[in-house]
């Protein structure tokens, strides 16, 4: 199953030109819009006991990431947010209900650039399943 996403996911990226910006956090960009690539990575992380400082710490790189956009965290924060399961569903939650202007410009592309494409990545795998 999750050959075929990551298959399905390429087959994506290839018949959309992303602007770079988009193109270097695609996988960041497709886990924090994609509902079904967001429950599928949420499902995949280990629930850890989070500590007051560390949700704290979590939920100000999380609301810089929405407002200043992922250019502007080290690989290090965002291996943070993408390794925290509260964080990576609420993340999810605050992109879809944001207004535009709550929103980094990279979100904004992002989400328009989504939109665009609105395939779930799990669309041909679900179509093959009900032909056969």
């Amino acid at each position: 199953m999750l050959k075929t996403m990551q298959q399905n996911l390429e087959e994506i990226k290839d018949r959309i030109q992303l602007p770079p910006e988009l193109e270097r956090h695609y996988g960041l960009m497709q886990v924090c819009l994609d509902p079904y690539v967001n429950g599928l990575h949420v499902s995949l992380l280990r629930r850890r006991r989070t500590i007051d400082v560390s949700r704290s710490y979590l939920d100000e790189i999380g609301h810089r990431l929405i407002t200043q956009g992922p250019q502007t965290l080290s690989a290090q924060e965002l291996k943070a947010l993408m390794h925290d399961t509260d964080t990576v569903t609420n993340l999810h939650y605050r992109l879809w209900s944001a207004a535009d202007h709550e929103l980094a410009s990279f979100w904004s592309t992002a989400i328009r650039q989504y939109n665009l494409a609105s395939t779930s990545p799990f669309a041909h795998t679900l179509a093959k399943q009900e032909l056969a």
